[in-house]
Protein backbone atom coordinates (compact mmCIF):
# COMPACT_ATOMS: atom_id res chain seq x y z
CA UNK A 1 0.00 0.00 0.00
CA UNK A 2 0.98 3.47 -0.77
CA UNK A 3 1.69 6.01 2.49
CA UNK A 4 -1.01 8.29 0.58
CA UNK A 5 -3.74 5.57 1.29
CA UNK A 6 -2.15 4.60 4.93
CA UNK A 7 -2.98 8.31 5.47
CA UNK A 8 -6.49 8.46 4.46
CA UNK A 9 -7.42 5.39 6.16
CA UNK A 10 -5.68 6.15 9.37
CA UNK A 11 -7.42 9.71 9.18
CA UNK A 12 -10.51 8.10 8.34
CA UNK A 13 -10.57 5.53 11.57
CA UNK A 14 -9.82 8.54 13.56
CA UNK A 15 -12.62 10.62 12.75
CA UNK A 16 -14.84 7.38 13.35
CA UNK A 17 -13.39 6.76 16.47
CA UNK A 18 -14.18 10.38 17.71
CA UNK A 19 -17.82 10.26 16.05
CA UNK A 20 -18.31 6.89 18.24
CA UNK A 21 -16.86 8.44 21.75
CA UNK A 22 -19.27 11.56 21.03
CA UNK A 23 -22.28 9.69 20.92
CA UNK A 24 -21.51 7.37 24.08
CA UNK A 25 -20.32 10.00 25.87
CA UNK A 26 -23.51 12.48 24.96
CA UNK A 27 -25.81 9.94 25.83
CA UNK A 28 -28.18 11.23 22.60
CA UNK A 29 -30.62 13.49 23.00
CA UNK A 30 -31.13 15.98 25.63
CA UNK A 31 -34.78 17.04 24.78
CA UNK A 32 -37.53 16.05 27.29
CA UNK A 33 -41.28 16.34 27.16
CA UNK A 34 -43.01 17.25 30.46
CA UNK A 35 -46.78 16.05 30.21
CA UNK A 36 -49.77 16.86 32.78
CA UNK A 37 -50.84 13.17 34.10
CA UNK A 38 -54.29 15.47 33.79
CA UNK A 39 -55.94 18.48 31.69
CA UNK A 40 -56.00 21.41 33.90
CA UNK A 41 -59.33 22.81 34.09
CA UNK A 42 -58.22 26.56 35.11
CA UNK A 43 -54.96 28.73 34.32
CA UNK A 44 -54.30 31.73 36.17
CA UNK A 45 -51.75 34.01 34.32
CA UNK A 46 -49.84 37.08 36.19
CA UNK A 47 -48.19 39.55 34.22
CA UNK A 48 -46.00 42.69 36.49
CA UNK A 49 -48.40 46.17 35.45
CA UNK A 50 -51.81 44.26 34.80
CA UNK A 51 -54.38 42.42 36.70
CA UNK A 52 -54.42 38.49 36.86
CA UNK A 53 -56.33 36.93 34.01
CA UNK A 54 -57.83 34.20 35.23
CA UNK A 55 -59.19 31.44 32.23
CA UNK A 56 -61.31 28.48 32.88
CA UNK A 57 -62.20 25.72 30.55
CA UNK A 58 -65.87 24.91 30.83
CA UNK A 59 -65.67 22.34 27.87
CA UNK A 60 -63.63 21.92 24.94
CA UNK A 61 -65.75 24.81 23.19
CA UNK A 62 -66.54 26.83 25.88
CA UNK A 63 -63.42 29.02 28.19
CA UNK A 64 -64.31 31.74 30.78
CA UNK A 65 -62.13 34.69 31.76
CA UNK A 66 -62.46 36.11 35.28
CA UNK A 67 -65.84 34.46 35.63
CA UNK A 68 -68.08 36.52 33.28
CA UNK A 69 -66.56 37.07 30.30
CA UNK A 70 -66.28 34.45 26.68
CA UNK A 71 -63.05 33.68 25.76
CA UNK A 72 -62.10 33.34 22.43
CA UNK A 73 -62.01 29.55 21.66
CA UNK A 74 -58.54 29.37 19.55
CA UNK A 75 -56.77 31.74 22.02
CA UNK A 76 -57.91 29.93 25.37
CA UNK A 77 -57.55 26.46 23.76
CA UNK A 78 -53.77 27.13 22.56
CA UNK A 79 -53.12 28.24 26.33
CA UNK A 80 -54.19 25.14 27.90
CA UNK A 81 -52.76 23.27 25.14
CA UNK A 82 -49.12 24.83 25.36
CA UNK A 83 -49.19 24.45 29.00
CA UNK A 84 -49.74 20.66 29.07
CA UNK A 85 -47.16 19.37 27.35
CA UNK A 86 -43.76 21.36 27.31
CA UNK A 87 -40.54 20.61 25.71
CA UNK A 88 -37.49 21.16 27.09
CA UNK A 89 -34.46 21.61 25.07
CA UNK A 90 -31.75 21.99 27.65
CA UNK A 91 -31.24 23.18 31.00
CA UNK A 92 -29.26 26.35 30.35
CA UNK A 93 -28.55 27.24 34.09
CA UNK A 94 -28.78 25.48 37.60
CA UNK A 95 -30.14 26.73 41.00
CA UNK A 96 -30.68 30.74 39.45
CA UNK A 97 -31.36 32.93 42.39
CA UNK A 98 -29.33 35.90 41.47
CA UNK A 99 -31.39 38.96 40.46
CA UNK A 100 -28.66 39.90 37.38
CA UNK A 101 -29.02 36.17 36.18
CA UNK A 102 -32.56 36.10 36.36
CA UNK A 103 -32.63 39.56 34.18
CA UNK A 104 -30.52 38.06 31.66
CA UNK A 105 -33.14 35.31 31.31
CA UNK A 106 -36.26 37.61 31.43
CA UNK A 107 -37.34 35.87 34.48
CA UNK A 108 -36.72 39.08 36.82
CA UNK A 109 -40.32 39.43 38.53
CA UNK A 110 -40.64 43.21 36.70
CA UNK A 111 -40.68 40.91 33.30
CA UNK A 112 -41.67 37.43 34.12
CA UNK A 113 -44.90 36.19 32.62
CA UNK A 114 -46.57 33.40 35.77
CA UNK A 115 -48.77 30.78 34.65
CA UNK A 116 -50.23 28.70 37.43
CA UNK A 117 -52.16 25.81 35.96
CA UNK A 118 -55.04 23.98 38.18
CA UNK A 119 -56.85 20.55 38.32
CA UNK A 120 -60.00 20.99 40.55
CA UNK A 121 -58.52 24.07 42.76
CA UNK A 122 -54.84 21.57 43.00
CA UNK A 123 -51.86 23.41 41.44
CA UNK A 124 -50.59 20.82 38.80
CA UNK A 125 -48.19 23.28 37.16
CA UNK A 126 -46.32 26.37 37.48
CA UNK A 127 -44.52 27.90 34.41
CA UNK A 128 -42.56 31.22 34.33
CA UNK A 129 -41.82 32.57 30.97
CA UNK A 130 -39.00 34.40 30.63
CA UNK A 131 -37.53 36.26 27.23
CA UNK A 132 -37.07 34.84 23.92
CA UNK A 133 -33.99 32.86 23.02
CA UNK A 134 -32.00 34.43 20.62
CA UNK A 135 -33.16 32.46 17.78
CA UNK A 136 -36.71 33.30 18.52
CA UNK A 137 -38.55 30.26 18.44
CA UNK A 138 -36.94 29.10 21.83
CA UNK A 139 -37.89 30.38 25.56
CA UNK A 140 -36.41 30.98 28.39
CA UNK A 141 -38.66 29.32 31.67
CA UNK A 142 -38.66 27.72 35.34
CA UNK A 143 -41.00 25.32 35.55
CA UNK A 144 -42.90 24.44 38.89
CA UNK A 145 -40.76 25.07 41.88
CA UNK A 146 -37.46 24.71 40.21
CA UNK A 147 -34.98 27.43 40.18
CA UNK A 148 -32.93 25.98 36.85
CA UNK A 149 -33.70 27.98 34.13
CA UNK A 150 -34.37 25.67 30.60
CA UNK A 151 -34.88 26.08 27.06
CA UNK A 152 -38.28 25.37 26.07
CA UNK A 153 -39.41 25.09 22.35
CA UNK A 154 -41.80 27.78 21.30
CA UNK A 155 -42.31 31.54 21.93
CA UNK A 156 -44.68 30.82 24.98
CA UNK A 157 -44.86 34.53 25.58
CA UNK A 158 -47.11 35.00 22.43
CA UNK A 159 -49.42 32.92 23.58
CA UNK A 160 -49.63 34.54 27.56
CA UNK A 161 -48.75 37.81 27.12
CA UNK A 162 -52.41 39.33 26.03
CA UNK A 163 -54.43 41.40 27.88
CA UNK A 164 -57.93 40.49 28.67
CA UNK A 165 -59.00 42.04 25.49
CA UNK A 166 -57.04 40.27 23.42
CA UNK A 167 -58.47 36.91 24.88
CA UNK A 168 -61.83 37.86 24.86
CA UNK A 169 -64.68 36.63 22.15
CA UNK A 170 -65.06 39.30 19.31
CA UNK A 171 -68.74 39.93 18.38
CA UNK A 172 -69.80 39.50 15.47
CA UNK A 173 -70.88 42.26 13.46
CA UNK A 174 -74.53 42.11 12.46
CA UNK A 175 -75.90 43.40 9.59
CA UNK A 176 -78.34 45.97 9.07
CA UNK A 177 -80.65 45.84 6.63
CA UNK A 178 -81.51 49.11 4.48
CA UNK A 179 -85.16 49.32 4.27
CA UNK A 180 -85.09 51.69 1.68
CA UNK A 181 -83.01 49.48 -0.75
CA UNK A 182 -85.69 47.32 -0.78
CA UNK A 183 -88.82 49.64 -1.08
CA UNK A 184 -86.65 50.28 -4.37
CA UNK A 185 -86.35 47.10 -5.41
CA UNK A 186 -90.01 47.03 -5.32
CA UNK A 187 -90.63 49.61 -6.92
CA UNK A 188 -88.38 48.87 -10.17
CA UNK A 189 -89.92 45.17 -10.04
CA UNK A 190 -93.80 46.52 -10.05
CA UNK A 191 -92.41 49.40 -13.26
CA UNK A 192 -90.83 45.75 -14.92
CA UNK A 193 -94.36 44.06 -14.36
CA UNK A 194 -96.62 47.52 -16.02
Amino acid sequence: MKPRKIILLAGILALTLVLVLQLVLAGGSKIRYLTLKEFPDMLLIEKNGSDAIKAEKKSDELFILNDSITADTGSASAMFSEIETIKIIDTVANSVTDEAELERYGLKPLSVITVTAQKDGKIIRTLKIGKAASSGAQTYAQIDTSSNVVLVSGYLRSYYEKTLEDLTMKEEAEEEVDDSSSEDGDLLLNSVQE
